[in-house]
Protein backbone atom coordinates (compact mmCIF):
# COMPACT_ATOMS: atom_id res chain seq x y z
CA UNK A 1 0.00 0.00 0.00
CA UNK A 2 2.92 2.40 0.98
CA UNK A 3 4.53 1.93 -2.42
CA UNK A 4 1.60 2.10 -4.34
CA UNK A 5 0.74 5.79 -2.93
CA UNK A 6 4.61 6.62 -3.35
CA UNK A 7 4.33 5.65 -6.92
CA UNK A 8 1.07 7.18 -7.35
CA UNK A 9 2.84 10.81 -5.71
CA UNK A 10 5.89 10.72 -8.00
CA UNK A 11 3.62 10.12 -11.13
CA UNK A 12 2.03 12.85 -10.01
CA UNK A 13 4.23 14.74 -9.49
CA UNK A 14 6.03 13.81 -13.31
CA UNK A 15 3.01 15.57 -14.84
CA UNK A 16 2.08 18.89 -13.41
CA UNK A 17 2.51 21.09 -16.07
CA UNK A 18 6.14 23.06 -16.22
CA UNK A 19 4.31 26.69 -15.99
CA UNK A 20 2.14 25.69 -13.41
CA UNK A 21 4.72 25.27 -11.17
CA UNK A 22 6.04 28.61 -12.40
CA UNK A 23 2.96 30.40 -12.07
CA UNK A 24 3.09 29.69 -8.58
CA UNK A 25 6.40 30.31 -7.17
CA UNK A 26 7.75 33.16 -5.81
CA UNK A 27 10.91 33.70 -6.83
CA UNK A 28 14.07 36.22 -4.79
CA UNK A 29 15.35 38.86 -7.48
CA UNK A 30 18.40 38.04 -9.16
CA UNK A 31 19.29 41.78 -9.87
CA UNK A 32 21.69 43.04 -12.69
CA UNK A 33 25.58 42.70 -12.32
CA UNK A 34 27.28 45.74 -12.01
CA UNK A 35 28.18 46.76 -15.74
CA UNK A 36 24.71 45.23 -17.24
CA UNK A 37 22.98 47.58 -19.90
CA UNK A 38 20.22 48.43 -18.42
CA UNK A 39 18.84 51.05 -21.49
CA UNK A 40 15.92 51.56 -22.95
CA UNK A 41 16.47 48.99 -25.52
CA UNK A 42 13.35 46.33 -26.70
CA UNK A 43 14.87 43.31 -25.90
CA UNK A 44 11.92 42.17 -28.49
CA UNK A 45 13.00 44.27 -30.99
CA UNK A 46 11.15 45.35 -33.80
CA UNK A 47 7.26 45.79 -33.72
CA UNK A 48 7.30 42.75 -35.97
CA UNK A 49 8.49 40.92 -33.07
CA UNK A 50 6.66 41.81 -30.94
CA UNK A 51 3.93 40.21 -32.50
CA UNK A 52 4.95 37.24 -31.39
CA UNK A 53 4.66 37.85 -27.96
CA UNK A 54 0.99 39.19 -28.77
CA UNK A 55 -0.26 36.16 -30.75
CA UNK A 56 -3.34 36.76 -32.06
CA UNK A 57 -4.96 39.90 -31.73
CA UNK A 58 -4.82 41.44 -35.28
CA UNK A 59 -8.33 42.78 -35.77
CA UNK A 60 -9.14 42.22 -32.73
CA UNK A 61 -11.31 45.52 -30.17
CA UNK A 62 -13.40 45.45 -26.93
CA UNK A 63 -13.42 42.20 -25.03
CA UNK A 64 -11.79 39.78 -27.76
CA UNK A 65 -8.74 42.38 -27.55
CA UNK A 66 -8.85 42.25 -23.85
CA UNK A 67 -9.02 38.66 -23.47
CA UNK A 68 -6.28 38.01 -25.91
CA UNK A 69 -3.63 40.50 -24.06
CA UNK A 70 -4.46 38.90 -21.35
CA UNK A 71 -3.59 35.82 -22.02
CA UNK A 72 -0.50 36.63 -23.31
CA UNK A 73 0.75 38.97 -19.86
CA UNK A 74 -1.10 36.89 -16.75
CA UNK A 75 2.02 34.05 -16.72
CA UNK A 76 4.93 35.77 -15.03
CA UNK A 77 7.34 35.21 -12.23
CA UNK A 78 6.17 36.81 -8.81
CA UNK A 79 8.02 38.28 -6.09
CA UNK A 80 7.97 38.93 -2.11
CA UNK A 81 6.75 42.13 -0.90
CA UNK A 82 10.16 42.72 0.49
CA UNK A 83 11.67 42.06 -2.92
CA UNK A 84 10.39 45.23 -3.98
CA UNK A 85 13.11 47.23 -1.69
CA UNK A 86 15.86 45.68 -4.29
CA UNK A 87 13.79 45.51 -7.20
CA UNK A 88 11.96 49.28 -7.16
CA UNK A 89 15.56 51.04 -6.96
CA UNK A 90 16.59 49.36 -9.99
CA UNK A 91 13.63 49.88 -12.23
CA UNK A 92 12.61 53.54 -10.76
CA UNK A 93 16.59 54.94 -10.50
CA UNK A 94 17.51 57.98 -11.30
CA UNK A 95 19.30 58.00 -14.40
CA UNK A 96 21.09 61.14 -13.47
CA UNK A 97 22.28 60.79 -9.73
CA UNK A 98 23.68 57.07 -9.01
CA UNK A 99 22.56 55.43 -5.73
CA UNK A 100 19.02 57.27 -5.93
CA UNK A 101 14.77 56.72 -6.60
CA UNK A 102 12.93 59.05 -8.18
CA UNK A 103 9.29 59.00 -6.58
CA UNK A 104 6.52 58.81 -8.76
CA UNK A 105 4.19 61.89 -6.73
CA UNK A 106 6.68 64.23 -5.35
CA UNK A 107 9.03 63.66 -8.41
CA UNK A 108 11.73 63.99 -6.20
CA UNK A 109 15.03 61.93 -6.78
CA UNK A 110 16.43 61.21 -3.19
CA UNK A 111 19.19 58.38 -1.73
CA UNK A 112 17.67 54.84 -2.07
CA UNK A 113 19.13 54.43 1.61
CA UNK A 114 16.33 57.17 2.25
CA UNK A 115 13.82 54.54 2.42
CA UNK A 116 10.68 54.16 5.48
CA UNK A 117 12.74 51.82 7.90
CA UNK A 118 9.32 51.66 10.26
CA UNK A 119 8.52 53.92 13.67
CA UNK A 120 11.62 52.65 15.56
CA UNK A 121 14.29 53.46 13.37
CA UNK A 122 16.59 56.23 14.50
CA UNK A 123 15.95 58.44 11.28
CA UNK A 124 17.96 61.43 12.26
CA UNK A 125 21.04 59.23 12.83
CA UNK A 126 20.45 58.54 9.29
CA UNK A 127 20.38 61.61 7.86
CA UNK A 128 16.68 62.12 7.04
CA UNK A 129 13.28 61.68 8.38
CA UNK A 130 10.40 59.45 8.60
CA UNK A 131 7.80 61.31 6.98
CA UNK A 132 10.10 61.94 3.80
CA UNK A 133 11.06 58.27 3.31
CA UNK A 134 9.98 56.27 0.64
CA UNK A 135 7.94 53.42 0.30
CA UNK A 136 6.27 50.92 -1.77
CA UNK A 137 2.77 52.43 -3.55
CA UNK A 138 0.22 50.37 -5.13
CA UNK A 139 -0.89 52.67 -7.72
CA UNK A 140 -4.09 50.43 -7.61
CA UNK A 141 -4.95 50.28 -4.55
CA UNK A 142 -4.85 46.84 -2.89
CA UNK A 143 -7.64 47.31 -1.03
CA UNK A 144 -9.77 47.14 -4.16
CA UNK A 145 -9.07 43.43 -4.78
CA UNK A 146 -6.13 41.75 -3.59
CA UNK A 147 -5.39 42.57 0.00
CA UNK A 148 -3.40 39.61 0.93
CA UNK A 149 0.28 39.48 0.48
CA UNK A 150 -0.35 36.14 -1.49
CA UNK A 151 -1.81 37.52 -4.17
CA UNK A 152 0.21 37.91 -7.39
CA UNK A 153 -1.46 41.25 -7.91
CA UNK A 154 -0.20 42.64 -4.77
CA UNK A 155 3.54 43.13 -5.69
CA UNK A 156 2.39 42.92 -9.40
CA UNK A 157 5.98 45.78 -10.73
CA UNK A 158 4.13 46.85 -13.19
CA UNK A 159 1.68 48.83 -11.46
CA UNK A 160 4.22 49.65 -7.97
CA UNK A 161 5.87 52.44 -7.63
CA UNK A 162 8.52 54.17 -5.08
CA UNK A 163 7.00 57.17 -3.58
CA UNK A 164 7.11 59.91 -0.49
CA UNK A 165 5.69 58.05 2.51
CA UNK A 166 3.44 61.02 3.31
CA UNK A 167 2.77 62.23 0.16
CA UNK A 168 1.38 58.40 -0.55
CA UNK A 169 -0.56 58.38 2.73
CA UNK A 170 -3.01 61.19 1.53
CA UNK A 171 -3.04 59.70 -2.07
CA UNK A 172 -4.65 56.42 0.21
CA UNK A 173 -7.16 55.28 -1.81
CA UNK A 174 -8.59 58.23 -3.63
CA UNK A 175 -9.43 57.56 -7.30
CA UNK A 176 -7.53 59.59 -10.37
CA UNK A 177 -9.14 62.43 -11.39
CA UNK A 178 -8.94 66.13 -11.33
CA UNK A 179 -8.91 68.16 -8.04
CA UNK A 180 -8.83 71.80 -6.79
CA UNK A 181 -7.05 71.58 -4.18
CA UNK A 182 -3.07 71.89 -3.83
CA UNK A 183 -2.00 69.21 -1.93
CA UNK A 184 0.37 70.44 0.97
CA UNK A 185 2.99 68.07 2.43
CA UNK A 186 4.97 67.48 5.80
CA UNK A 187 2.02 69.17 7.94
CA UNK A 188 1.36 72.03 5.28
CA UNK A 189 4.33 73.28 5.02
CA UNK A 190 5.87 71.68 1.54
CA UNK A 191 3.89 72.57 -2.09
CA UNK A 192 3.38 69.60 -3.79
CA UNK A 193 2.37 69.18 -7.55
CA UNK A 194 -0.50 67.14 -6.25
CA UNK A 195 -4.44 68.31 -5.84
CA UNK A 196 -6.93 66.51 -4.04
CA UNK A 197 -10.59 66.97 -5.18
CA UNK A 198 -13.12 68.87 -3.29
CA UNK A 199 -15.79 67.28 -1.90
CA UNK A 200 -14.85 63.97 -3.45
CA UNK A 201 -12.34 61.30 -2.85
CA UNK A 202 -9.60 62.26 -5.96
CA UNK A 203 -6.34 62.80 -6.72
CA UNK A 204 -4.81 64.70 -9.06
CA UNK A 205 -0.87 63.54 -10.36
CA UNK A 206 1.93 65.99 -11.84
CA UNK A 207 1.36 66.08 -15.52
CA UNK A 208 4.16 64.12 -16.78
CA UNK A 209 3.34 61.00 -14.64
CA UNK A 210 -0.55 61.12 -15.90
CA UNK A 211 -0.15 59.01 -18.54
CA UNK A 212 1.84 56.58 -16.62
CA UNK A 213 -0.47 55.92 -14.01
CA UNK A 214 -3.17 55.75 -16.43
CA UNK A 215 -1.31 52.40 -18.49
CA UNK A 216 -0.55 51.13 -15.17
CA UNK A 217 -3.87 51.07 -14.46
CA UNK A 218 -5.50 49.64 -17.94
CA UNK A 219 -2.72 46.91 -17.77
CA UNK A 220 -4.32 45.63 -14.13
CA UNK A 221 -7.66 45.56 -15.64
CA UNK A 222 -6.54 43.31 -18.51
CA UNK A 223 -3.74 41.41 -16.30
CA UNK A 224 -6.30 40.51 -13.45
CA UNK A 225 -9.06 39.94 -15.47
CA UNK A 226 -10.82 36.72 -13.35
CA UNK A 227 -11.81 34.56 -12.20
CA UNK A 228 -9.66 34.37 -9.35
CA UNK A 229 -9.63 38.50 -10.03
CA UNK A 230 -11.63 40.81 -11.70
CA UNK A 231 -10.42 44.39 -11.70
CA UNK A 232 -12.63 46.84 -13.33
CA UNK A 233 -12.51 50.31 -14.21
CA UNK A 234 -15.50 52.67 -14.07
CA UNK A 235 -16.57 55.84 -15.11
CA UNK A 236 -16.73 57.17 -11.15
CA UNK A 237 -14.81 58.57 -8.56
CA UNK A 238 -15.21 55.97 -5.59
CA UNK A 239 -16.04 57.22 -2.31
CA UNK A 240 -13.78 56.24 0.46
CA UNK A 241 -15.55 53.54 1.79
CA UNK A 242 -15.74 51.50 -1.30
CA UNK A 243 -13.65 48.65 -1.13
CA UNK A 244 -15.20 46.43 -4.49
CA UNK A 245 -12.51 45.32 -6.94
CA UNK A 246 -13.45 48.58 -9.21
CA UNK A 247 -11.49 51.63 -9.38
CA UNK A 248 -11.50 54.91 -11.70
CA UNK A 249 -11.94 57.12 -13.25
CA UNK A 250 -11.74 55.89 -16.56
CA UNK A 251 -12.68 58.94 -18.73
CA UNK A 252 -10.04 61.02 -16.61
CA UNK A 253 -7.44 57.99 -17.51
CA UNK A 254 -8.25 58.04 -21.27
CA UNK A 255 -7.79 61.59 -21.51
CA UNK A 256 -4.21 61.70 -19.33
CA UNK A 257 -3.22 58.65 -21.81
CA UNK A 258 -3.78 60.74 -24.81
CA UNK A 259 -2.48 63.80 -23.50
CA UNK A 260 0.98 62.68 -21.57
CA UNK A 261 2.30 60.10 -24.72
CA UNK A 262 4.60 57.14 -23.50
CA UNK A 263 8.08 58.30 -23.30
CA UNK A 264 11.85 56.43 -23.13
CA UNK A 265 11.51 56.20 -19.34
CA UNK A 266 8.73 54.09 -19.35
CA UNK A 267 9.35 51.73 -22.10
CA UNK A 268 12.73 51.22 -20.38
CA UNK A 269 11.09 50.13 -17.39
CA UNK A 270 8.73 48.21 -18.96
CA UNK A 271 12.03 46.36 -20.80
CA UNK A 272 13.37 46.44 -17.45
CA UNK A 273 10.70 44.41 -15.57
CA UNK A 274 10.33 41.91 -18.72
CA UNK A 275 13.81 41.00 -18.88
CA UNK A 276 15.21 41.44 -15.32
CA UNK A 277 12.24 40.54 -13.77
CA UNK A 278 8.80 39.35 -13.89
CA UNK A 279 9.01 38.60 -17.54
CA UNK A 280 5.77 39.68 -18.75
CA UNK A 281 4.74 43.36 -20.35
CA UNK A 282 2.69 46.14 -20.16
CA UNK A 283 0.92 45.94 -23.58
CA UNK A 284 -0.38 49.64 -23.35
CA UNK A 285 3.43 50.77 -23.42
CA UNK A 286 4.04 48.40 -26.38
CA UNK A 287 1.02 49.38 -27.85
CA UNK A 288 -0.40 52.49 -26.90
CA UNK A 289 -3.37 52.29 -29.34
CA UNK A 290 -4.73 49.14 -27.86
CA UNK A 291 -6.22 51.41 -25.09
CA UNK A 292 -8.91 53.07 -27.00
CA UNK A 293 -8.99 49.55 -28.83
CA UNK A 294 -10.51 47.71 -25.86
CA UNK A 295 -12.13 51.45 -23.89
CA UNK A 296 -14.40 54.10 -25.26
CA UNK A 297 -16.81 56.45 -23.79
CA UNK A 298 -20.13 57.71 -25.45
CA UNK A 299 -21.84 61.15 -24.38
CA UNK A 300 -23.18 59.93 -21.41
CA UNK A 301 -19.95 58.32 -19.57
CA UNK A 302 -20.91 54.74 -20.65
CA UNK A 303 -17.95 52.26 -21.38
Amino acid sequence: MYMSKRVFLITLFLFVPVGLLQFCAVYRPVLPKEGDSLEATNTLGTLDTLATYYPGVKGLTGEPLKQALHRAIRNHKRFSYGDLWEILPVIDGDPNQEGNIVLLYSRRSQPVSFRDRGTRFAYEDAGYTLIDSWNREHVWPKSHGFPNPSDTAYTDLHHIRATDRSVNSAKNTRSFHMGEQVYFDNGGTVETRNKQGKGIWSWEPPDEVKGDIARMLFYMAVRYEGPDYDLELVDSVLPRQNKRPLFGKLSTLLSWHATDPVDDTERQRNDQIFTHFQGNRNPFIDHPDWVFSIWSLDHNGNE
